[in-house]
């Protein structure tokens, strides 16, 4: 059974910084222009029964959803000329804790997109998150008093339940992932099993197989091919063609449709613990390509992407032709236990194994296809002191390879699209905030900056917005016109002009919003021991500033 731990070092620093910097800008009014960043760990909830089981129930949290969609709304996909997609994951959880004993652990992941640009989708997606989230609490329901009264008799083993989502295509077609189901309530172990779904881009209308093959009767045979193909070697001994049927046999007592997804260049099948073979054998999964089967897919779902990037989770198997010989290779990935050295990480391609020792602890994943033909491996890595980088591995060619690493963390946004796609730092000018860029794959395969410039993720808390800093004395500033141009001679703000952070290079200025909707720059000298401002230290100009750590 599995247990999931996210740590997002934006998110944290966020709730650290968030009362200093709202009572230190003296309230500051709420800004219809705010770009707003939705974090991607959830509320988290805790409290139960026992005797000493505590509640505890996060009291920051975000009132508005992100609006960080908008800047990306307004980008036009390069194939389509429709608006890009954007997706983020927040992780809820509604763990039930006594004392120091975990009684139940569980979580449910929901999605978010950007709205303006794709309105009924976002809809929809609404609707699966409150029924994801009515099933995770169905299910604490139903399974909590159980450990409850476990935990009283000394019998405790608690009880853990996840529905984690995997993202697998976000485009102008269709939005389409998978989620894994586990549970456990006692005994040796517990189950796993599969629910998807897949929405049209534009209508938001969940898509049914009927939608996007030409005959649906072939796929039992095509996906029992499929997996006599790609499942490990020996775990069947003859093509099974018989259970597959039977799964789509939709007569048969018991019957759910086959849980897939639409991915970037097939159609991907996914089959729990027990639904093929017995629990030893793990999950499976099939994926049957555009190009093996051209005439099995309908317009315009059977075209391949050229581009694009897609979550991996351990242990799941991502395929692909990596050296161009028209066979699909098999990418695998996990990830040793945590200890304090940092954690190892397992790169397979076809079985051949690349083992890389991290100085941290290993978080998301992502599967990265390019135009020209390059596969990458994007890994995120947490180290200690709100330390985070990126871990690039080559697969191209079919073979595993570590290239180097990259200061940022890709938390917040999934990576959909290799050619424009967030990378978040940690930022130190005139306060401790966190900030991103918009990069692209490079040459060498690491993360390329579009622009120097750091855009400030900003946050609505009660109505207020933050970062922002309030100025105790007349400070110079910069005008910035609408166009981004910077003029050339300073003028003064008055004390009381509370300034909210826009952008920055982290290193010479901060790009400021005011209140009217006009912006500004900041100048900043770093170079001596203290930050300043026209030669002032900056706690002599400003109320308001935090610096974690």
């Amino acid at each position: 059974m599995k247990k999931r731990c996210r740590k997002h070092a934006g998110n944290i620093l966020t709730a650290v910084l968030l009362f200093s910097c709202l009572t230190a800008c003296g309230g500051g009014k709420e800004r219809g222009d705010a770009l707003r960043e939705s974090p991607k760990s959830g509320p988290e909830t805790s409290g139960g029964e026992a005797g000493d089981v505590r509640e505890q129930q996060t009291e920051i949290r975000e009132e508005e959803e992100t609006s960080a969609f908008q800047e990306t709304a307004e980008k036009e996909d390069a194939v389509s000329g429709r608006p890009q997609m954007e997706v983020y994951l927040q992780d809820n959880r509604l763990d039930e804790w006594a004392g120091a004993n975990a009684l139940a652990q569980i979580g449910y992941d929901s999605l978010q997109i950007n709205e303006q640009a794709y309105p009924e989708l976002s809809w929809s997606v609404e609707n699966y998150n409150r029924e994801s989230g009515a099933k995770a609490a169905s299910w604490k329901e139903e399974n909590l008093p159980r450990a409850v009264e476990a935990f009283h008799e000394g019998g405790f083993h608690g009880c853990e339940y996840e529905r984690s989502v995997r993202l697998k295509r976000a485009d102008e077609i269709s939005l389409s992932f998978v989620t894994e189901v586990s549970e456990y309530t006692g005994g040796a172990h517990g189950s796993i099993f599969y629910e998807s779904c897949t929405f049209d881009a534009v209508t938001g209308e969940k898509l049914a197989l009927e939608d996007i093959v030409t005959d649906v009767s072939r796929l039992p045979g095509a996906v029992a091919s499929a997996l006599m193909e790609q499942s490990p070697e020996g775990l069947f001994e003859e093509t099974p063609t018989e259970q597959v049927e039977a799964l789509f046999d939709s007569e048969r007592e018991y019957y759910y449709e086959p849980s897939w997804t639409l991915d970037y260049d097939g159609l991907t099948f996914y089959f729990g613990r027990y639904e093929l073979e017995p629990y030893s054998a793990g999950c499976q999964e099939a994926l049957i390509t555009f190009t093996a089967y051209p005439d099995l897919f309908k317009e315009p779902y059977r075209e391949p992407r050229e581009a694009f990037a897609v979550a991996m989770s351990p242990y799941a198997g991502q395929y692909a032709d990596l050296n161009g010989d028209g066979k699909l290779d098999e990418i695998r990935m996990y990830y040793s236990e945590r200890d304090y050295e940092g954690q190892e990480i397992h790169v397979s391609v076809n079985g051949n194994e690349t083992s890389y020792q991290s100085n941290g602890w290993f978080g998301d994943a992502f599967f990265i296809k390019l135009r020209d033909g390059r596969y990458y491996l994007y890994v995120g890595v947490d180290e200690v002191d709100e330390v985070h980088t990126i871990h690039v591995f080559s697969l191209t060619g079919g073979e595993g390879r570590y290239i180097g690493e990259y200061n940022g963390n890709l938390d917040g946004s999934l990576v959909i699209d290799p050619e424009r796609f967030k990378v978040l730092s940690i930022l130190q000018t005139l306060s401790t905030c966190t900030g991103y860029q918009t990069c692209h794959v490079g040459a060498d395969g690491l993360p390329e900056p579009d622009s120097p410039l750091y855009t400030v993720m900003q946050y609505e808390y009660e109505g207020r917005t933050g970062p922002c800093v309030t100025a105790k004395r007349p400070v110079p500033v910069r005008m910035v016109s609408a166009d981004g141009s910077v003029a050339a001679k300073t003028e003064e703000m008055p004390a009381g002009t509370v300034f909210y952070f826009q952008r920055t290079d982290d290193q010479t200025f901060v790009e400021m919003g005011l209140e009217d909707g006009r912006s500004c720059r900041i100048d900043v000298d770093k170079s001596g021991r203290a930050q300043t401002v026209n030669g002032i230290d900056i706690y002599e100009c400003f109320e308001g500033i935090v610096f974690a750590g």
